[in-house]
């Protein structure tokens, strides 16, 4: 067997060894050359990915954004509910006052 430097050495081998029989070297070329037709596949799925996530985070900010708005609306809804009770009690308790004030007048 004659011994060739580099890449061709691994070629000269698998040549002696047969025609069904791989040497380390040729497996290594053809990981590499698989690794390197996958990478952009990989790259382009990833990309997709990464634009699925910002779409989904997007939706939730503004899902997030709507509820808040929400929530603040509500919060200012009860917050002059409760005023217009106070006002109403107040009502109330100045007639009650007033009422009371007469009651002892008549006496």
């Amino acid at each position: 067997m004659a011994v060739m430097g580099g890449a061709a050495e691994g070629v000269h081998v698998s040549l002696e060894l047969g025609a069904g029989e791989f040497s380390a070297a040729s497996l290594a070329s053809c990981q590499e050359m698989a690794r390197r037709l996958q990478a952009p596949v990989i790259m382009t799925s990833q990309n997709r990915q990464e634009d699925k996530d910002r779409l989904r985070a997007e939706h939730d900010y503004r899902l997030n954004l709507r509820a808040e708005i929400e929530v603040r609306q509500r919060n200012e809804k009860m917050d002059h509910l409760i005023m217009h009770q106070w006002q109403r009690l107040l009502e109330i308790q100045q007639l009650q006052l007033d009422r009371m004030q007469a009651v002892a007048a008549q006496k």
